[in-house]
């Protein structure tokens, strides 16, 4: 049987990617994978930054506040791959009260606060392209025995370009509460 010159080499390019190569697919996709390190710091501040400053100096304005973080969040990745770390807990809050005689009668409902951080990290020549997802959910002050403490819900989604390494802005916000964000991402040897 006499194959045609161009079907014999295209039927040696079919076999390596065919679902059969199963141990060839397997260590092309282990060289491909990349692990990384992501470092999250959220940080209160006592003053408001200066809009029209760069990335730069914001990130060094935030650092060199001497503020320490409310929150840091460490979480390793793999490339290409939804990562995700949820901490939290439930409270009771006094909504209500109501008193007759000596007894008093409390309505109480559960609130839930706490923190999610969800992020894909997509590799690029120098550094990654990451898609972050951050929200929190904290009480602010004590509440009354007739009220509930207030909840201050934050979340900031962005997709930024990194250099491994190097911190970058993700966000600073607020009126009352001025709240600055950083990240990080370094790869794992």
């Amino acid at each position: 049987m006499k194959l045609h010159p161009i079907l014999f080499p295209s039927l040696f390019l079919l076999v390596g990617v065919l679902p059969g190569n199963g141990d060839a697919n397997a260590a092309e996709a282990a060289v491909e994978t990349t692990q990384y390190l992501v470092e999250l710091a959220e940080y209160k501040l006592d003053q408001a930054i200066p809009i029209g400053l760069g990335e730069a100096e914001v990130i060094d304005a935030i650092l060199s506040s001497g503020v320490k973080p409310v929150e840091t969040i460490r979480l390793t990745a793999l490339s290409n791959t939804d990562s995700m770390v949820q901490f939290g807990r439930r409270m009771a809050v006094t909504t209500a009260s109501m008193t007759r005689g000596d007894a008093t009668t409390r309505q109480t409902k559960e609130i839930e606060i706490g923190t999610i951080l969800k992020l894909r990290i997509k590799p690029l020549a120098k550094g990654a392209i990451a898609e972050i997802d951050y929200s929190t959910n904290r009480v602010d002050g004590d509440g009354t025995e007739d009220s509930p403490p207030d909840v201050l819900t934050n979340t900031m989604q962005s997709t930024q370009i990194y250099v491994l390494g190097k911190t970058r802005l993700l966000s600073t916000m607020g009126t009352g509460n001025l709240t600055g964000v950083v990240v990080t991402i370094r790869e794992i040897p």
